[in-house]
């Protein structure tokens, strides 16, 4: 009788063992849970800096954007001064052309007094 009281205090204490072995199993699911929770972190972390990135990226693509678009601008006012340009180019032209018309109105005028002194010496 007392054997079969030591066996079963042996068995209880097994069983007690196993029940605390089982505990300490579960407490490696959670810790392992936890870690796995704190890879999930980490990486929506990563994600979370990747769009950040991202967001950055098209910031200086916009930025660029506008700059380009500036320099379009700017092209487009050279062009327009280019354009004023030859239309003050072309206005110098015909200024020197009424010039040279007003030359020839002068030359024809002397002509024409020298046509009167030819007449008048001819009338003597």
């Amino acid at each position: 009788m007392a054997e079969q009281k030591t066996t079963m205090a042996e068995q209880v204490e097994l069983e007690t063992t196993t029940v605390e072995q089982k505990t300490t199993t579960a407490e490696q699911v959670e810790l392992e849970t936890s870690t796995a929770e704190q890879v999930e972190q980490k990486t929506t972390m990563a994600e979370q800096v990747e769009l950040e990135t991202t967001t950055v990226e098209q910031k200086t693509t916009t930025v660029e954007q506008v700059e380009l678009e500036t320099s379009t601008a700017e092209q487009v006012k050279q062009k327009t001064t280019t354009v004023e340009q030859v239309e003050l180019e072309s206005t110098t032209v015909k200024q020197a052309e009424l010039e040279t018309t007003t030359a020839d109105q002068a030359e024809l005028e002397t002509t024409t007094v020298e046509q009167a002194k030819l007449e008048t010496t001819t009338a003597n």
